[in-house]
């Protein structure tokens, strides 16, 4: 069942490097971001994903009882989170639940469980 959930999940999340946001957009880059892009061959965008890096580096981590998403990228975290501690990146919410996703594990658990 939690594999399940991650499966959706990462495909949630690659929703949201698709839509550059959800269920509102991420703040659009910077002039200057736009430029060194462009200038280093990368093209102005899309948002987060010049290499790819960020969006491929999600995975899951399953067990008995629990799931996890992790990202090892070292810049991943100053993205999703709430404080910025003193780094200068807007936040851009990647793993996000969202009430469809929240109605989508639901239906997952319940289908487990057998009740339909």
């Amino acid at each position: 069942m939690y594999a399940e959930f991650g499966t959706y999940q990462l495909r949630s999340i690659d929703r949201n490097f698709t839509g550059e946001g959800r269920p509102s957009r991420w703040a659009p880059l910077a002039p200057a971001t736009i430029r060194e892009r462009i200038r280093l061959g990368f093209g102005a965008g899309p948002i987060l994903q010049r290499t790819k890096t960020l969006r491929n580096a999600f995975r899951t981590h399953v067990g008995k009882t629990f799931l996890r998403i992790l990202n090892n990228t070292p810049y991943f975290k100053y993205h999703q989170q709430d404080e910025r501690l003193g780094v200068k990146l807007p936040r851009r919410i990647m793993v996000i639940l969202l009430d469809q996703d929240k109605a989508q594990f639901t239906r997952i658990y319940r289908r487990h469980l057998g009740i339909n």
